[in-house]
């Protein structure tokens, strides 16, 4: 697409906001924009494209414990329940520039029957298996880390 073209597209389609709704304890107001259509064969073999995305944004202070991002492109810090920064949207990146070129998720949000795993636990033991060590300090923040089930 070209820059006229994105842009004639947002005009086409302007942001707008939903009416304030009553949350759990507080007024909340959501926000909704239109989708850039996917990018081109063109413009990804010649890797001229650009990726934004302010989709879950929150404030420094009020990070922890909040459920980012789908399940699939997810970090396991957020999984463990523990503090996450900046690097989670790496991670995320990550995941789905994979699932960009290979045309199916690095890691799948499902359940495994053979060894009685929920979606995220599941998804745990396949981070696992990608030889990439858990830091103690991210499993102790996991409530079911240490558990005699285990993961």
């Amino acid at each position: 697409m070209t820059t006229a073209e994105i842009e004639k597209l947002l005009q086409d389609n302007p942001p707008r906001r939903n009416p304030p709704e009553m949350s759990k304890h507080e007024m909340i107001q959501s926000a909704v924009s239109q989708p850039l259509p996917m990018i081109s064969v063109e413009d990804a073999l010649t890797r001229n494209f650009t990726s934004a995305d302010f989709g879950s944004a929150f404030p420094p202070t009020s990070r922890d414990n909040q459920v980012i991002t789908p399940p699939g492109l997810r970090p396991p810090e957020v999984f463990l329940g523990g503090k996450w920064d900046e690097k989670v949207d790496i991670w995320s990146f990550g995941c789905l520039v994979y699932e960009i070129i290979a045309a199916r998720p690095l890691f799948y949000h499902t359940p495994n029957r053979h060894f009685n795993l929920d979606p995220s636990e599941h998804m745990l033991l396949l981070m696992l298996a990608s030889l990439e060590p858990f830091r103690a300090a991210q499993l102790s923040v996991w409530p079911l880390a240490f558990q005699p089930r285990g993961l």
